[in-house]
């Protein structure tokens, strides 16, 4: 049972690193280790796609505290979801890397079916719930972003 976890959890890292590149040209692996636990917690995606709810990046640490009590643990033992995902994507050739930076390839669109409407459902909210943070985070500085989520390395 662990196992489908896993890879249900990798499914889920690789469709956030899609959506990220379809927005974005190129993205930071700390901005992604950052947003992967968000992202996992539903009631923080419920938040993100509710398009009534004006919504900062400091609105949303402050509203979740309970459930973002734990951040700093979940945020380690995602990490290695997040490093599987990269690989998979690397050995498939969607991206490269330079510079610490995940750089959008033409491959990505191998994995276009990823967010297709046939798609779970859940793979589409978050998948949604990606394109707003990403909106929140964008000019934010990613050490604040850590302060604020009290990662600690």
């Amino acid at each position: 049972m662990r196992e489908y976890y896993i890879q249900n959890n990798i499914t889920l890292v690789v469709s956030i690193l899609y959506t990220t590149l379809k927005q974005k040209e190129r993205v930071e692996i700390s901005h992604l280790a950052m947003m992967i636990p968000l992202l996992m917690d539903e009631n923080i995606v419920a938040l993100l796609n509710d398009p009534k709810q004006y919504l900062s990046i400091e609105t949303i640490i402050a509203t979740n505290k309970i459930p973002l009590a734990n951040y700093n643990d979940r945020y380690l033992s995602l990490l290695p979801q997040l490093y599987t995902a990269i690989a998979m994507m690397l050995d498939i050739m969607a991206i490269t890397m330079c510079d610490g930076c995940i750089v959008r390839h033409e491959g990505l669109n191998n994995l276009n079916r990823l967010t297709v409407e046939e798609s779970n459902d859940r793979i589409c909210s978050i998948c949604s719930a990606t394109n707003r943070l990403i909106e929140l985070i964008e000019k934010k500085n990613i050490l604040k972003l850590y302060n604020l989520l009290k990662i600690e390395l």
